[in-house]
């Protein structure tokens, strides 16, 4: 009895042993100790944990395939365990494609922060979605242009408004280098920046803003503003740049205008005082001025004066006078373009030095210089009569202030004549207005003209007539009968006029001198601004 009773002992023990290493040993006995073999009962047993063991350990290492056969409550926790967990994967790749709905509800404090993480993943993919549609609306519809280059220099994204400022699509933009859409100098002082934000890291980090000449889709350049900030990739080095580009057309040309009317207030400046006696004509900086704003006064010049119609008839159109300066700014700007001659603004003109040859007489090519500048100016003021007035050709400094005055008889000159279709006219052609010019705003000129047809003057005004025009008309004639003809007079009536003129004045318009001197009057009395037709 005492051995059976051991042995019994012994076989518990053995299987005991046998059940331990199935559920504690990581690798357990694949068969059973040849003693247990014949107890059924404890092979199923032994069968059964074993499967369970498999199945645990197969949900351990993450497989959720195996299936579990053997019934029972332990079993059937693990099978409703796997069940949850495959739940649980398929929510997890819900959640991955967006749909953060989804809850765990048996797992206990891993579902309380599984569903708190998923309510966070849900509001910072919507407040990221929200950043993005903000962006995407701004870089959509921004008049900026933003793109990234990478370091090849090509770029790899431009937002879609570049083809608002250039013309092009993102798709004709991207995969393309800078060098292509650069002009060379532009590409070259970007390349060279480029280079520094490579060598300095405090240069990387910073923003820089460069003005650069960039193409249009029709080979137009279209100058743009980019403000350029570094890319850098996890270690901080260099991977590319991002750009913010503006179209600055209109400031440059606002720029470029005003620095040409500062330069022509300079320069009007400088040949008004010179003309005026402000700067000594001995002085060799004046000489070295002139010679900067592009004419050399030691070699044969000579002058243009540029008249855009009666300044009194636009004073009394405050409009009118305002377009006036208008186009008078055009075209000291259209005329400023060429290297040809040097423009100058005048209060009441347009002044314009030209450089002639080693001659010191008007040539051919100056005259056809002189009608080119009337022919740009006429085409842009069609609706202005351009009177201009030309010089004799002249050597140096202390020549300019005749120049000018020469120019300036002959405009004189033209509008004392009656002409009033605008034109070309030569100072050497204006004959005894030579001489009356010099006279022109003098005292002793206004004295003679006083002497000479005061009274006539007087009785015009007083009467309401117009003998001065009568007188006019008769020196100009070869005989009365001619002067008639022209005023639509008779003869008679004419001669009637003559005799109350001389009564007038007192004296015979019959003798030579006389009429000379009278003649002489007329013309400066219209030198003096005076018209004789009223």
């Amino acid at each position: 009895m005492a051995m059976q009773g051991d042995r019994q002992e012994a076989l518990l023990d053995l299987a005991v042993r046998t059940l331990e290493d199935v559920i504690s040993n990581k690798v357990s006995a694949n068969t059973l100790p040849a003693a247990l073999q014949s107890h059924p009962e404890f092979v199923d047993l032994h069968e059964k944990l074993a499967a369970i063991r498999g199945f645990i350990s197969a949900l351990a290492s993450g497989d959720l395939s195996q299936s579990m056969r053997v019934k029972g409550f332990l079993s059937g926790g693990l099978r409703t365990f796997q069940a949850n967990l495959r739940h649980l994967t398929w929510q997890t790749q819900m959640i991955a494609g967006g749909d953060f709905t989804q809850r765990v509800d048996f797992m206990g404090d891993f579902s309380a922060a599984f569903n708190s993480m998923t309510k966070k993943l849900a509001k910072a993919t919507a407040e990221l979605k929200e950043s993005e549609t903000r962006y995407r609306l701004l870089a959509e519809n921004v008049l900026d242009v933003i793109w990234v280059i990478d370091l090849a220099g090509r770029f790899t994204y431009v937002s879609p408004s570049v083809d608002r400022l250039l013309d092009c699509t993102q798709e004709e933009i991207i995969g393309r280098t800078i060098e292509e859409v650069l002009s060379f100098a532009s590409f070259r002082a970007l390349c060279v920046k480029l280079r520094q934000f490579s060598a300095d890291e405090e240069a990387v980090g910073q923003g820089h803003i460069f003005e650069l000449e960039h193409f249009k889709k029709d080979g137009r350049v279209l100058w743009i503003e980019v403000s350029v900030s570094v890319l850098r990739d996890d270690d901080g080095k260099m991977a590319g740049i991002v750009s913010v580009a503006r179209d600055i057309s209109k400031r440059r040309k606002a720029e470029r205008m005003l620095q040409m009317a500062y330069d022509l207030q300079r320069k009007s400046d400088f040949f008004n005082d010179l003309i005026n006696g402000n700067i000594s004509i001995n002085n060799k900086d004046a000489v070295a001025t002139a010679k900067k704003w592009g004419i050399d006064l030691t070699v044969p010049f000579f002058c243009c004066l540029i008249d855009l119609g009666d300044k009194e008839l636009f004073e009394k159109d405050k409009i009118n006078h305002l377009d006036l300066q208008q186009k008078k700014r055009y075209i000291n700007n259209l005329l400023s373009k060429s290297r040809e001659y040097v423009v100058w603004d005048i209060r009441d003109a347009i002044g314009v030095l030209v450089q002639a040859g080693c001659a010191l007489d008007i040539s051919d090519a100056d005259m056809r210089t002189a009608a080119q500048i009337r022919e740009k100016v006429s085409l842009y003021t069609s609706d202005l009569i351009v009177t201009m007035g030309v010089s004799d050709m002249h050597r140096g400094p202390d020549s300019l202030k005749k120049g000018y005055q020469e120019a300036r008889s002959a405009i004189i000159s033209a509008k004392c004549q009656g002409e009033k279709g605008g034109g070309i006219y030569y100072y050497r052609d204006i004959g005894l207005y030579q001489l009356l010019a010099a006279y022109d705003k003098k005292e002793h000129a206004a004295e003679y003209v006083q002497k000479m047809i005061g009274p006539l003057i007087k009785y015009d005004r007083e009467k309401g007539a117009s003998l001065l025009l009568t007188l006019d008309i008769i020196l100009q004639s070869s005989s009365l009968k001619e002067a008639a003809q022209k005023i639509f007079l008779h003869h008679k009536t004419l001669v009637f006029r003559k005799q109350r003129i001389e009564k007038i004045l007192g004296a015979s318009i019959d003798q030579f001198e006389t009429k000379l001197a009278l003649a002489a009057a007329i013309k400066m009395h219209k030198l003096l601004g005076n018209p004789v037709n009223n």
